[in-house]
């Protein structure tokens, strides 16, 4: 007597397994086939596997698109069936379908509670597709069931990185490495979550180790680079990302961030001439261009900057500092109405932005009606941008605001001072420390011009907008009082003390060499000499320019005695001429209508405009600008004999 029909599918479908076994799919696959032909298979209970099976010897013939349709069916018949889900997500992810991968993987977990392979693979999948976060609770699942499994601590803490969450991946990298020490990809894990929280300190020796663990880690290896130019290291910095280069040739993040650390050596010339290659092969890098835009604004060329900063921006919008910097090229061509929107970005771009600017009331910027209402107007970072745009303040409160003003601690006694601002009843300026009171607004100082629309005709320019204590003014009269002689007082500002300017520009400095040969040039003229520094300290005299300091005992050292604002101003409204690099003091000058002369970079910073001897900012300032190098070095040699033969014609 014959078996029943669902017997004799069943023993079919265990011939067809054996040789699908044994190795031999096509065998297999005829078998399949065959015990699904059957009309007896139509309702039998074997044939979701049947198909399933069908289509696991397809994808082995080299036919992943007909077994992935063999699988849809066996699903279709039978929908709790988490391996054919695992092994139709599989399929799927191989063809690069991600998204129907995906879903494929939550339905073999559902159909699977707590699977661990399962999620674990499902979380990969959602990581490698920009879903981090969705991967965080799927990798929390894992670690439910396996809290000792390190390489789900690993996976954990890689998604959260991803996510944004820089201080628990640290945590989650920390206890993979506890688990397993040795464990592959934890220590560069751990160095980039480390470097996104921005500790580089700590994130150099676990890149270190990363790199010691697998020199080919060009990943880690940039990284590394980019954490040693953030403590300053600058040519570990480029020994690093040379070597990464050496691996890889042409690798755009590691050009780009070699290219930051030439810009902060001064040699933009080299920066460009290594991104430009990288760019010519690799035109998507929106770092390389950004750099490039960089060191295009360093070399005195904004305007092609501005291209490249655009182009930057539009192949990654999330690339603040090339938006920033975009601002900063078109305020150094003039573009004030192109640049001033822009230039909120700088904001983005500060690693320590201040408290202010993440308060919740709303910003003004210009289209509000302020009659009636009160206004926060504060300071940002450094001290030039609080004395170059203190002068809207009285703007402001002459369309009806209360104004409440907090600046730096070391420029309020000589706010207080200011006519313009202690005469008006409308404007109150904060104590240092003092507690913000209830206001309707906020403004930053830095921001007004645009609230202003403001363009180079109308920048408001009447001087002085600041004037020095009187009790302060006539002790200085005293300390510096006109020559009997008539040798004309003269200051000198050769440092501004700040560690980065703007937008990866290196700091102002004049080398020790320079400043040797202006004094030499000055020593032989009518005059009396007066060093000068910023209202803020340390001054950083290195060796080198503390013997050159020596060479000239006359050089009336002020910096101590004027290390205050209100301190500095005094004494400048006692002295005939002040010399500076681009600073503090050049911009206190300036604001107190004192003759000053600037001696600036080839490419100075964007409110000193481009080729411009005058600045509509600070009318009575001279502008001495530096001719650009072939190898794009700064010309100091050439600007101190500019000034010297300007100070003989006087």
């Amino acid at each position: 007597m014959p078996p029943p029909p669902q017997d004799d599918l069943t023993a079919r479908l265990a011939a067809a397994m054996q040789a699908h076994q044994a190795g031999r799919p096509g065998e297999a696959l005829r078998g399949y086939a065959g015990v699904l032909a059957d009309p007896a298979a139509a309702a039998w209970p074997g044939r979701a596997d049947a198909l399933h099976l069908s289509g696991l010897a397809r994808a082995q013939q080299g036919d992943p698109a007909a077994a992935v349709g063999l699988l849809r069916q066996a699903l279709a018949v039978q929908p709790a069936f988490p391996a054919a889900w695992a092994n139709l997500a599989e399929l799927l992810e191989g063809l690069g379908r991600a998204p129907e991968a995906i879903a494929a993987w939550r339905e073999a977990v559902a159909h699977r509670p707590g699977d661990p392979a399962m999620l674990r693979r499902l979380g990969d999948l959602l990581r490698a597709n920009g879903q981090a976060a969705e991967a965080v609770p799927v990798y929390r699942q894992v670690l439910g069931k396996a809290p000792a499994d390190a390489e789900a601590w690993l996976n954990l803490g890689l998604a959260l990185l991803a996510s944004g969450r820089a201080e628990g991946a640290i945590t989650a990298m920390l206890r993979a490495r506890e688990l397993a020490p040795t464990l592959a990809g934890a220590l560069a894990g751990l160095g980039a979550a480390l470097a996104a929280r921005g500790n580089w300190v700590a994130a150099v020796p676990a890149l270190q180790g990363a790199l010691a663990e697998r020199p080919s880690d060009t990943a880690s290896g940039v990284l590394l680079g980019r954490a040693l130019l953030a403590l300053g290291r600058v040519p570990a910095a480029i020994v690093t990302l040379r070597g990464m280069l050496a691996l890889r040739p042409g690798l755009p993040s590691a050009q780009a961030v070699l290219g930051r650390a030439l810009l902060r050596q001064g040699r933009a010339a080299a920066a460009l001439a290594g991104l430009r290659p990288v760019l010519s092969r690799e035109p998507a890098a929106a770092e390389a261009h950004m750099v490039a835009g960089h060191a295009l604004r360093a070399l005195g060329r904004p305007a092609e900057a501005a291209t490249r900063y655009a182009e930057a921006a539009a192949l990654d919008p999330a690339l603040t500092e090339a938006r920033h910097g975009a601002a900063l090229a078109r305020l150094t061509l003039g573009d004030y109405a192109g640049g001033w929107p822009e230039f909120v970005w700088r904001l983005h771009d500060d690693p320590a932005p201040p408290l202010e600017s993440r308060l919740r009331q709303p910003v003004w910027s210009g289209e509000a009606d302020l009659a009636g209402k009160r206004i926060l107007l504060h300071a940002e970072r450094t001290l030039e941008d609080s004395v170059q745009f203190v002068r809207y303040v009285p703007m402001v409160a002459a369309l009806g605001a209360e104004v409440i003003l907090r600046v730096q601690p070391p420029l309020h006694a000589l706010l207080a001072a200011a006519p313009e601002l202690a005469g008006n009843p409308a404007i109150t300026l904060l104590l240092p420390g003092a507690a913000l009171p209830p206001f309707d607004l906020r403004c930053a100082l830095a921001d007004l011009p645009r609230a202003f629309a403001t363009t180079l005709p109308t920048v408001p320019a009447r001087l002085p907008y600041l004037a020095p204590p009187p009790v302060l003014l006539a002790r200085w009269r005293e300390v510096l009082p006109p020559d009997a002689a008539g040798s004309r007082r003269i200051g000198i500002a050769w440092s501004n003390s700040l560690p980065e300017s703007e937008a990866g520009m290196p700091p102002t400095r004049m080398p020790a060499a320079a400043l040797g040969r202006l004094l030499d040039a000055l020593a032989v003229l009518p005059v009396r000499l007066h060093a000068l520094g910023p209202p803020i300290g340390p001054f950083g005299t290195d060796a080198v320019e503390a013997a050159v300091l020596d060479r000239f005992p006359a050089l009336l050292d002020l910096r101590a005695a004027a290390a205050d604002a209100a301190n500095l101003a005094a004494a400048l409204c006692c002295l005939d001429l002040v010399i500076a690099v681009d600073g503090p003091v050049l911009h206190l000058a300036g604001a107190l209508g004192r003759p000053v002369w600037a001696m600036l970079p080839a490419a100075a910073d964007w409110r000193w405009l481009a080729v411009r001897r005058d600045s509509p900012w600070y009318p009575t300032a001279r502008l001495f600008r530096q001719r650009r190098q072939p190898d794009g070095r700064d010309d100091w040699a050439g600007v101190v004999a500019a000034v010297a033969a300007a100070l003989e014609a006087l």
